[in-house]
């Protein structure tokens, strides 16, 4: 009997370690499958608020709950201002491949802006590093990142925005989008507005927005003609690279053309009446003699009497 006895309180000992073991690997599990947000950084969220949430969707699709709603509470159980979202509890499944979006608001409405995020990003803690979305606009977005996924231009992170004052904020662009596409909507939507509210003229709105995404002379030139936008920019004047530019010979008003304003510019020049920038002066050498003069402006007459035959 006392055998028998024996054997089972190891049986049932060994039972319990199993049991155990994996209520152990199914909490790794369920840790695992949470995002954080670290509200210590937030010092833009006016104290006290005794909420957080997070808002998820899939990028271009739909959220998977209403604003603020219940299933969008998470937790601060330590009370050390780092806030958890749990997935599994509210049964989201993250796909393989496909890109998501969060943003991590208060009570009072408080925000962050869309922080993009995959599967990978599980885990993670998103912090804020004191930037914002500066907009005439009542509502303030606030820039938050991943703490393990970097802040590069090819870095997860909030999605990179042109605000309606004409500021390059954020840092990620979507593989569904080029920087061009982004640069081509604030052209159209946009451009406007940052003229009104920048205090800055079209060339030096458009350089310092083309400078921050790395958009070359000729990007911003098919930008401008793929939206047939009137913007008073000029690429002798940009000090952004040529990229696939490359100026015509002879070109000296900058208009990417050869025509006979182009030796009549010449020729006022020579005369005294008139001047042409430093920059456009470099492609009047037509005749590659070291010199603008009027026979440069005969060969570019020559040059295009024979276009015309």
């Amino acid at each position: 009997m006392k055998k028998f006895i024996s054997l089972f309180l190891v049986l049932v000992f060994l039972l319990s370690v199993a049991m155990a073991s994996v209520s152990a690997e199914d909490s790794v599990s369920e840790t695992q499958n949470v995002i954080h947000f670290d509200a210590n950084t937030a010092s833009h969220f006016d104290e006290p608020y005794e909420k957080i949430y997070c808002h998820i969707w899939e990028y271009g699709g739909k959220p998977f709950f209403n604003w603020q709603s219940r299933k969008e509470k998470c937790t601060d159980e330590d009370k050390d201002g780092i806030w958890t979202y749990s997935l599994d509890d509210n049964g989201i499944v993250l796909e393989d491949d496909k890109l998501y979006a969060v943003i991590f608001s208060n009570e009072r409405g408080e925000q962050t802006y869309n922080l993009l995020f995959d599967k990978t990003v599980l885990g993670d803690t998103a912090y804020c590093d004191g930037s914002n979305f500066d907009s005439p606009e009542s509502i303030i977005y606030y820039c938050a990142y991943w703490r393990n996924q970097g802040t590069g231009l090819s870095d997860f992170g909030p999605e990179l925005h042109i605000t309606s004052i004409g500021n390059v904020v954020g840092s990620y662009i979507p593989k569904t989008t080029t920087a061009q596409d982004i640069f081509e909507e604030f052209l159209t939507d946009t451009l406007e507005n940052a003229r009104i509210y920048s205090g800055k003229e079209d060339q030096a709105i458009v350089d310092d927005i083309a400078t921050r995404m790395e958009l070359t002379i000729f990007d911003v030139m098919n930008a401008i003609e793929n939206t047939d936008v009137t913007a008073q920019w000029s690429w002798w004047e940009s000090p952004l690279e040529h990229g696939d530019f490359t100026p015509v010979i002879g070109d000296v008003d900058g208009d990417t053309t050869l025509s006979v304003m182009d030796a009549t510019a010449i020729q006022r020049y020579k005369a005294g009446l008139s001047t042409i920038p430093e920059k456009l002066l470099i492609y009047g050498d037509v005749d590659k003699d070291t010199q603008v003069s009027g026979l440069d402006a005969t060969a570019i007459q020559m040059k295009l009497a024979q276009l015309e035959e």
